[in-house]
């Protein structure tokens, strides 16, 4: 390994070998036993990886509270929403007064469609006679009383 590519995975990945490549470390720790400049650079990577680990960095005191002012100050239900969608603002009426219009109309869509899908077929058993019938025939069938 040259004295280069030695510098620069100090500089990339700091002095422990087991952050380098895999395939880099052998050469690596054969160029650190021979040479006393690789030694020198790896021992100076080495207290700067030392004091980075050290150093500690406090948040702001007033972090929390200013987290905390930028949260919504209510919590908005799904139907606080809805309604907020479907009334519209008095200050952008025009735009929006289509929304309480379609929640009006969906009933009438939902009626027009089911009944153009419905087949309707009278056998006969829809007049009044043939109800009166029925319900006399059902008079006569009365349960029997238990003993």
């Amino acid at each position: 390994m040259e004295m280069e590519r030695f510098e620069q995975l100090l500089a990339a990945y700091g002095a422990s070998f087991q952050r380098w490549p895999a395939e880099e470390r052998d050469a690596a720790q054969i160029l650190l036993q021979s040479s006393e400049e690789a030694r020198r650079l790896h021992a100076q990577t080495a207290a700067l990886d030392r004091m980075l680990d050290a150093w500690q960095v406090e948040p702001p005191d007033d972090l929390r509270e200013r987290i905390l002012a930028q949260l919504p100050r209510t919590v908005r239900t799904p139907l606080d929403r809805f309604v907020d969608w479907l009334m519209p603002d008095m200050e952008h009426m025009g735009a929006q007064v289509w929304r309480p219009a379609l929640v009006a109309a969906i009933p009438l869509l939902v009626g027009i469609i089911l009944g153009s899908t419905l087949d309707i077929v009278s056998d006969g058993t829809d007049s009044p006679e043939v109800w009166q019938e029925e319900i006399y025939l059902m008079a006569l069938n009365e349960p029997e009383s238990a003993p």
